[in-house]
């Protein structure tokens, strides 16, 4: 009887449960936030879209997708030089381009660099000539 007598009074000290606490939303810090996906095809001669916008210090994953009937690049040499891209991104990015084959995508990690406008090009032979350009500009 004692131990049950125990047991009520140390319930009884408890803050209970209620609603109230079950409904706090959760905190989440800004470096949980999950980057935006900035989409870019790559095709016969050209990038869509062929102007990227980004902010500078936000995290985002370029998703590269190459819908054209050749492998393309999504060449942005300073741009990739001033950018912080993550780790697991870096080995995709050679010489500041991040080469797409056919029918393939990939996906670009990144934290956008300081403002200014970014030259944005496809490296392969005569392909920039035939339109395949645009540029990165950040806010």
């Amino acid at each position: 009887m004692n131990r049950i007598r125990r047991i009520l009074c140390a319930a009884a000290f408890v803050p209970p449960l209620g609603a109230a606490a079950l409904a706090q939303p959760a905190q989440t810090s800004p470096s949980a936030a999950q980057p935006t996906v900035v989409t870019v095809q790559l095709s016969e001669y050209r990038f869509a879209p062929n102007e990227i916008d980004l902010d500078h210090g936000q995290a985002y994953v370029l998703h590269l997708t190459n819908t054209g009937e050749r492998d393309h690049a999504f060449g942005a040499k300073a741009f990739f030089k001033a950018a912080s891209v993550s780790p697991a991104s870096a080995p995709w990015v050679r010489g500041g381009a991040v080469e797409v084959a056919q029918g393939s995508s990939v996906d670009i990690t990144l934290t956008a660099p300081a403002a200014g406008t970014y030259d944005l090009y496809c490296n392969h032979s005569l392909h920039m000539l035939m339109g395949m350009k645009g540029q990165i500009v950040v806010r």
